[in-house]
């Protein structure tokens, strides 16, 4: 398993070899970074980006903001509306 020094949150990076880009191969390593992140996978929420050569897993564990200013419905509600990082941003993707 690798990580990345800079992500200081929970991730892991499982190398994919030459032949294991197909769902057993997937499966495995799926199940190998669950294990290695401690994860139940019946109780978390999960971030899964699958390149051609490795995959990336880190837990949703809760929201990074909440939203109170925009007027939108429930942002007037105890904290907010609760936003969660779309799993494209950390393949440097960005939706606006």
């Amino acid at each position: 398993m690798l990580m990345i020094d800079e992500f200081r949150f929970p991730h892991c990076i499982y190398q994919l070899g030459k032949n294991e880009l197909n769902m057993d191969g997937c499966k495995y390593g799926y199940d190998k970074m669950l294990q290695f992140l401690k994860l139940n996978k019946s109780r978390h929420g999960l971030t899964l980006v699958i390149a051609q050569e490795w995959m990336f897993m880190t837990p949703i564990t809760g929201p990074y903001h909440y939203e109170t200013h925009l007027p939108l419905p429930g942002h007037d509600l105890e904290n907010g509306i609760p936003v969660y990082l779309d799993g494209f941003a950390y393949t440097g993707l960005i939706n606006i």
